[in-house]
Parts: C-alpha cells; sequence; structure tokens
C-alpha cells in the first residue's frame, strides 16, 4: 500500500496480537549492533584463516538490512498490472493474527518466566 514499515513494528504488532507481550521489550541502537557486527567478523576473519572456518552469525550487512524501514513503491503495478490494494494493512495484521490464533500458535502458557531460564543459563 506505498506505505513504509519498520520490521521491528511490524512483528511487534503480531507477537502482542498473539499473546507475546515481551518478544521486544529493550531496544539496542543499529550503530551499536553494527560494531558489534563489525567484531564478529574480524573474529571470523581471524578464526577462519588459522582455527575454524565458520558462517558468521551477524554480519554488518544483516544490521543494516534490519535496521531501517522498508519502502516499496507499488506505482509500476498500478500502472502496468492493473494492482490495486484489497486488505489495508491494519485488517490484513488482524486476519493474520487470527488465523495464527486459529491453528495453535497463540501463547497458551505462562513463558512470562522463561527470561529466568536465560538468566539461570547464563
Amino acid at each position: 500500500d506505498d506505505q513504509p514499515i519498520n520490521n521491528f513494528q511490524f512483528l511487534s504488532q503480531l507477537t502482542k496480537g498473539l499473546g507475546y507481550n515481551n518478544c521486544f521489550n529493550f531496544y539496542i541502537p543499529t550503530l551499536i549492533m553494527f560494531y558489534i557486527a563489525y567484531i564478529i567478523e574480524i573474529i571470523h576473519y581471524i578464526s577462519a584463516k588459522y582455527i575454524y572456518n565458520f558462517d558468521p552469525f551477524l554480519t554488518r550487512a544483516e544490521v543494516l538490512k534490519v535496521g531501517v524501514t522498508h519502502y516499496a513503491n507499488i506505482t509500476k503495478a498500478k500502472n502496468l498490472l492493473g494492482y490495486h490494494v484489497k486488505v489495508n494493512p491494519d485488517e490484513a495484521m488482524k486476519k493474520s493474527i487470527q488465523w495464527f490464533n486459529e491453528h495453535g500458535y497463540k501463547k497458551t502458557i505462562n513463558q512470562d518466566n522463561f527470561k529466568f531460564f536465560w538468566l539461570f543459563l547464563i
């Protein structure tokens, strides 16, 4: 529908609609994540050369892909293909949440205590 959307805002609506309220509780600035990814790439470069070659789990390219708002221009699709938006984004999100709920993806147990698992693990 030609409206810009941020990945995390989109996913936050979906996860909250399914009952997972704590998925996006904190925010790490893109610049900090960019430097963390750079350090991971350096570690990968050194270890791949001398120790073990692994796929880095976070790269600067991935950070930049995720950390921006995405824009799509649908003018060409409208003009050449006759495309028109059938469902507005809010209605589409409601329908998606309803479908996920009906197919067993809704939060069913108290998963808020899962954060204590991570604290215990560390």
